[in-house]
């Protein structure tokens, strides 16, 4: 009794005062979630450390090894974007080759690095997952993006690129006929998960609109907006600016 206690003080609660405080630093709730955000993380990153073992401990080892090869992949993966066709924060070119780098590291990695903290089951259950979703969720969008979007079919290229290199990858694991078995109904009931949670989220927002007042409506502009609104779009092709 005493292990579950410790397990849902340090661990559990932690957790979910990370997912609330998280959700109020993106919704700006306040900078007050900030440190709370930062404190309940490094208490759930510690939950090895502080909780007596148990699955709960397992499944942050397990987070543990998993982000030694995330990280480099979401870093590359994100100068790889951020060197392409963006609006904002554009890369020079010359850091596409590191992210590509980076991308390859983490492959390898999937393919032939030994977990350090985690068991080997579960290392194994992890990477067959994570390759095999990239596999089918990439080859989903590349076909959904080639069938309903022909004006940009070069762009099904990255997805076509990443759902070959998973399959590669899946691949030389060299994945056992029973371990992948298992996965099927898994990553079945993960797509299925991610789609009813997409759903809920929609129905609230659509009956929160239905239950919206209409819309007042603006009132018309007065002849000083006019006569501002004409000024500035005279001045604009003289390259003169409006407060001038």
């Amino acid at each position: 009794m005493q292990a579950e206690a410790s397990a849902a003080l340090l661990l559990w609660l932690p957790a979910l005062v990370l997912a609330l405080a998280t959700l109020n630093v993106i919704g700006r709730g306040g900078r007050a979630w900030k440190p709370v955000a930062l404190a309940a993380l490094v208490l759930v990153l510690l939950a090895p450390l502080t909780v007596p073992s148990s699955d709960s401990t397992a499944a942050v080892l397990l987070m543990w090894e998993a982000s030694i090869v995330t990280g480099p992949l979401v870093l590359g993966l994100v100068l790889i974007v951020f060197t392409g066709d963006v609006a904002v924060g554009r890369l020079p070119s010359a850091w596409r080759f590191v992210g590509a780098v980076l991308v390859l590291l983490s492959a390898w990695m999937l393919v032939a690095r030994e977990p350090t903290f985690a068991s080997v089951e579960a290392w194994n259950r992890f990477a067959t997952a994570l390759l095999a979703g990239v596999v089918s969720v990439s080859a989903s969008l590349a076909v959904l993006h080639m069938a309903y979007i022909p004006r940009r079919r070069s762009r099904t290229t990255p997805l076509v690129v990443a759902a070959l290199t998973s399959a590669a990858a899946l691949r030389l694991r060299g994945v056992e006929g029973s371990l992948a078995i298992g996965m099927v109904p898994e990553l079945a009931g993960m797509l299925l998960g991610a789609c009813l949670a997409l759903l809920v989220v929609l129905a609230v927002v659509w009956v929160f609109e239905r239950r919206m007042p209409e819309p007042e409506p603006l009132p018309p502009p007065t002849p000083e907006a006019l006569a501002r609104a004409a000024h500035i779009i005279s001045m604009r092709p003289r390259g003169v600016k409006a407060d001038e």
